[in-house]
């Protein structure tokens, strides 16, 4: 596993490097103003991904199974997920963009160009939710180098055109070059996976005669304790966003998108447990090594997301030269932000750590004490300033990590090991 580990986390790096390198590119190129519209879009789309979803990613290793894991199992699933996802992704982008438009006409933002980008970020959507499920399917494969390797040709040509369109295109370009790009990465993903000869042969022998109603049963069962919560995490990890652009103004936007920019660096970690530790876990059979297992997975999160934490108190002037001097009126509250940031990763992590042994349940009270002081916070503290934004964020976020701890530490006990 070191080995594979070893050479998965050098592509990821790379991966993330380059999608770091163009994300401040484009925060140094374009204005407040300009960046903070672009930065909303980005964040509707995501909710657009997000809503097709709901938790439901959570469920792929659960039902291909703990042990002697078939190939046919696998693509069952995949097949079973596509129909369901491709049809929530139609569903979800009327859902978001409809009432996008109308935000966006009543401040005053919308023109020809965000329209078309917009447009064209919606068909990037469609792209990353079917890249996605190919890359569950591989991960759940174990095919950790064709994944790395895809997501290194996909940044890297993402990369590449972003570059292009800042410095070769002219300004009024910009944005809808910038959308174009969130359809080139998904679409080299999706040819990648397709390449891939296990992919043909599988589809070739299953795809016209799978019965899915035992799936189907083992997913609902599986699923409707999740729902809900995962349901309200959506609204919740977008509300922030959506709140700002509807309260504050434009340049407020912009600092807060600017900010989560900087949270790049959690992206590796995230991408390690996805695939590493969620599926090491969810094919463990023996219940006390998973929880020995479990637990080395979280002293080690919590090492990393309090180092990334101190940086950014001690030397927040370092973080700041990734995104420009236009941005210095960040520097004394940019670790509320990293905070905030690193604990709801730390919630997510034991969340998916648990879930790839299929243990969804009990979330709803979390999620309902969180936005109980959400709203309250927003009531005392109100949305118009980044500082108010990240106060907020740091609040609810303590709330996921301590609930999502104090399950494990629940169902860590009743095991009695």
């Amino acid at each position: 596993m070191l080995k594979k580990a070893t050479t998965f986390l050098s592509s990821e790096l790379v991966s993330v490097l380059l999608t770091a390198l163009t994300g401040f590119l484009i925060i140094h190129h374009l204005s407040k103003e300009v960046y903070g519209v672009y930065g909303f879009m980005v964040t509707a789309i995501s909710l657009v991904i997000a809503f097709s979803e709901i938790g439901m990613n959570h469920c792929f290793l659960p039902l291909v199974g703990y042990e002697n894991v078939n190939q046919y199992k696998i693509q069952q699933v995949y097949i079973f997920f596509k129909k369901i996802r491709n049809k929530l992704i139609i569903l979800s982008s009327f859902l978001v963009i409809l009432p996008t438009f109308w935000l966006m006409y009543t401040k005053d933002w919308l023109n020809s160009t965000y329209s078309v980008a917009i447009v064209l970020m919606l068909i990037g959507a469609v792209l990353e939710v079917n890249n996605q499920l190919l890359r569950q399917r591989a991960t759940a494969f174990h095919n950790y180098k064709l994944v790395s390797k895809i997501n290194l040709y996909s940044s890297f040509f993402r990369s590449t055109f972003i570059i292009f369109s800042i410095y070769l295109l002219p300004k009024s370009f910009i944005v809808i070059s910038l959308a174009l790009s969130s359809i080139s990465g998904p679409l080299i993903g999706i040819w990648g996976y397709k390449k891939d000869t296990n992919f043909h042969k599988l589809s070739n022998v299953i795809s016209d005669t799978l019965e899915f109603k035992d799936l189907n049963i083992a997913f609902k069962k599986l699923y409707t304790p999740l729902f809900l919560p995962a349901f309200l995490v959506v609204i919740y990890g977008s509300f922030s966003s959506l709140a700002i652009a509807w309260f504050g103004d434009i340049t407020a936007v912009a600092n807060v998108n600017a900010a989560g920019r900087l949270g790049m660096a959690l992206i590796l970690v995230d991408k390690f447990v996805g695939m590493f530790v969620v599926p090491k876990l969810a094919q463990t059979i023996d219940i006390k090594v998973y929880f020995n297992l479990f637990k080395k997975y979280l002293v080690f999160f919590i090492g990393i997301i309090a180092l990334i934490v101190l940086s950014a108190k001690l030397f927040p002037e370092l973080w700041l030269l990734l995104i420009g001097t236009k941005y210095n009126d960040l520097k004394e509250i940019l670790w509320i932000s990293f905070s905030a940031l690193v604990l709801l990763n730390l919630s997510g992590f034991v969340f998916s750590c648990m879930a790839a042994r299929g243990y969804t349940s009990n979330q709803l009270p979390i999620l309902i004490v969180a936005i109980m002081v959400q709203f309250s916070a927003i009531y005392f503290l109100g949305m118009e300033t980044a500082r108010s934004v990240f106060l907020i964020s740091l609040m609810t976020s303590s709330i996921f990590a301590i609930g999502q701890i104090i399950l494990f530490i629940q169902k860590y006990k009743t095991f009695n090991l």
